[in-house]
Formats: C-alpha cells, sequence, structure tokens
C-alpha cells in the first residue's frame, strides 16, 4: 500500500512537470542571399545528450518553434544544400552556443544563417533508410571518413526524407556511414574513390535495434478517486530521456536497451 502511495505521488509529481514546458524560436536564412530557407531540420539536443528532444522544419518564410522541457540545449539546423550549422554560427556541437529555457526564458531570435556548399572536390550524396524499405530516416548522423593519407572526415545530418549531401571532399578513399540512436549503424558496402567527382545514390540502410528493445508501461489514476488521468505527462530517465502523453487507455515507454536503468 505504502509502495503505491509513493508511486501515485511521483506519478501526480510528474504529471505537473507536463506545464513545465517552453519553447525555442528563429528563422533559417541563406547566407548568400538572406532568402529565407523552407523545411530546413532544426533540432534540439540536450546539452548531457545527443539525441534531440525536439525536432521541426521551417516554414516558408524560415521561421520555426520548437516547444522543449525547460533546460538547456545546443540547436542546430540543417538544409539540402547547404552546410549544417549550429547556434550560434558554429560548425561543431563543441563549439556551439547553449541556449536555456526556463520558466521566463523562452529564447527567441535563435537565428541560422546557412552557408552555401560551394563545389569543390568531391561530392556524395543518397538517402538513408529503414532496411527492407524505401522509408527515410531524418536527423541521422552521416560520416565521409577518408581512409588513406592525412586523417579526413566531414559529417552531415539526413533531412525529413533521409537525404544527405556532403560536399568539398578532398581527394581520397572514403567509408560512409550512418547512424542513430535506436538504430544500428549502416555502412555503405563499398569503398568510395574521391576526386572531383560526384557519387549519387549512395544510399544507407539502418535496421531498428529491436532486439535491445523494451517498454514500461502503466496506469495514471487520481489518488483520491482512482479515475484515470489523461493527458498526463509521464518520463522515464536514465542514459536517454523518453516521455510520452498519457492516453485514456494507459500509457507505454518504449526504450531500445533493456540493460539500461531508469527513475
Amino acid at each position: 500500500m505504502r509502495k503505491l502511495l509513493v508511486m501515485s505521488l511521483y506519478l501526480i509529481i510528474l504529471t505537473s512537470l507536463a506545464i513545465a514546458q517552453g519553447s525555442i524560436s528563429g528563422t533559417v536564412l541563406s547566407g548568400a542571399d538572406g532568402e529565407p530557407i523552407g523545411s530546413a531540420r532544426v533540432a534540439a539536443f540536450p546539452v548531457d545528450s545527443y539525441h534531440p528532444t525536439a525536432n521541426v522544419n521551417s516554414d516558408p518564410s524560415g521561421a520555426y518553434i520548437l516547444d522543449v522541457p525547460y533546460g538547456e540545449y545546443y540547436v542546430m539546423a540543417v538544409a539540402e544544400n547547404y552546410h549544417p550549422e549550429w547556434y550560434d554560427n558554429a560548425q561543431h556541437r563543441e563549439e556551439a552556443t547553449a541556449v536555456t529555457v526556463a520558466g521566463d526564458q523562452n529564447p527567441d531570435g535563435i537565428d541560422f544563417s546557412l552557408a552555401v556548399f560551394e563545389q569543390q572536390g568531391g561530392v556524395i550524396s543518397g538517402r538513408v533508410m529503414e532496411d527492407g524499405t524505401e522509408h527515410g530516416i531524418p536527423m541521422a548522423h552521416v560520416t565521409a571518413t577518408r581512409i588513406e593519407g592525412d586523417p579526413f572526415h566531414r559529417s552531415t545530418r539526413s533531412n525529413r526524407n533521409g537525404a544527405y549531401h556532403l560536399a568539398n571532399l578532398p581527394p581520397g578513399p572514403y567509408v560512409v556511414s550512418a547512424e542513430k540512436w535506436g538504430w544500428s549503424e549502416g555502412v555503405y558496402p563499398e569503398t568510395l574513390l574521391v576526386e572531383d567527382n560526384t557519387f549519387e545514390h549512395i544510399n544507407i540502410f539502418l535496421s531498428p535495434a529491436g532486439d535491445e528493445a523494451g517498454s514500461i508501461s502503466g496506469v495514471i489514476t487520481d489518488a483520491a478517486t482512482g479515475d484515470p488521468i489523461e493527458g498526463a505527462y509521464v518520463m522515464a530517465r536514465g542514459e536517454h530521456r523518453f516521455n510520452t502523453r498519457y492516453g485514456i487507455s494507459g500509457w507505454q515507454l518504449h526504450h531500445r536497451r533493456s540493460s539500461s536503468g531508469y527513475l
């Protein structure tokens, strides 16, 4: 009985966290002419995680709004034929400026001015897709790594259709790989000899890490009446954070690593 009471109180606290939400907003523009970039993919990453909490496409005016729980985030924008960019004008996550979302802080003006790819050297492009299908996987991390000569690699994120574009690659043999949390890593099966040439349709297939998947489920009720509480916010915290909304019939959180512990 005591355990049930503690669990009920804990879930009530979690329910109160449902209102602990804020937003990050801004615009995505072309660095070449200042024109808006529609359908750019913008994502918010907690400063202690490489798994995005939220991602959204910019509208035709280049504007976007990310709804996120309170916390600190690195924000990144990617668009086809443009270099990815982390806020504030950084090429790499390690150089990014974190933005804070709190009760009185809903950062706006988190703007991006993306640099256009200028064709110099080789290009590799294709899609990241679910194995056995043509379903694109957005926000996969794609890397081309030169395997001979001076160390060199270039990375990007796939867009909402799973498409990616890696340009300005200096000559040499490359291996192309893709990864995303919750999916097995994929590697293109052939080495690509890059010169002043273009490789298209270099598609990489990922499989869900289903053999490591698990779930947590339950029912949220009012401690006083026993009635179900619809719309409560449920969160599991461990190495990665997961959240869901409770429906009228119950809730369930899925995760990919059954060995992880959660509170």
